[in-house]
């Protein structure tokens, strides 16, 4: 379960896609930041994953995989045309992904043993954070049927919460 290799990674191992620029996000300020503040600020276990760590995570996931430990080589340089981008994840899959790879990295062990309200808040924010996705395609995409949603789609919550070196 969860990733042998998510320890601390250095910083070299932490230099996600080396050649690229850094990533800077746009303010975004709505009447609801009082309330997602909290949960970003401590509610959130992304925080403690490095967005690399999530990546490699996500790319080797599969049902068939979501119980198995992660021993490969972490991978730092991704391309548009890596095929797991296109494999989907239903909403059950997602929380497979979240309780089986994302809340079993060793730094959270100690974490998720004192906080299992914490980890219930966790897991039903990005599940509505996945609902709603979903929700945006299904307006965005009327003529298509979304049941699930891809790797490639996935990674925005990567960007968004996990720790990188590439973003400001």
């Amino acid at each position: 379960m969860g990733c042998n290799l998510c320890k601390k990674i250095t910083q070299k191992e932490n230099d996600f896609c080396p050649n690229e620029k850094e990533i800077k996000f746009l303010d975004y300020k709505s009447t609801y930041n009082d309330l997602l503040e909290i949960i970003d600020n401590q509610y959130n276990f992304f925080t403690y994953i490095s967005l690399i760590e999530y990546i490699n995570l996500l790319e080797y996931y599969t049902i068939e995989t979501s119980t198995v430990a992660f021993e490969g080589n972490m991978r730092n340089n991704f391309s548009s045309n890596d095929k797991f981008l296109t494999q989907t994840l239903t909403i059950d899959e997602f929380q497979s992904f979240i309780e089986n790879k994302i809340l079993n990295i060793s730094v959270l062990t100690d974490i998720i043993e004192k906080n299992n309200e914490q980890i219930s808040i966790f897991k039903g924010a990005f599940i509505e954070i996945f609902n709603s996705l979903l929700l945006k395609l299904k307006q965005n995409y009327p003529d298509k049927k979304f049941e699930s949603i891809s790797k490639r789609d996935l990674i925005a919550i990567g960007f968004l919460y996990c720790d990188s070196n590439k973003k400001n």
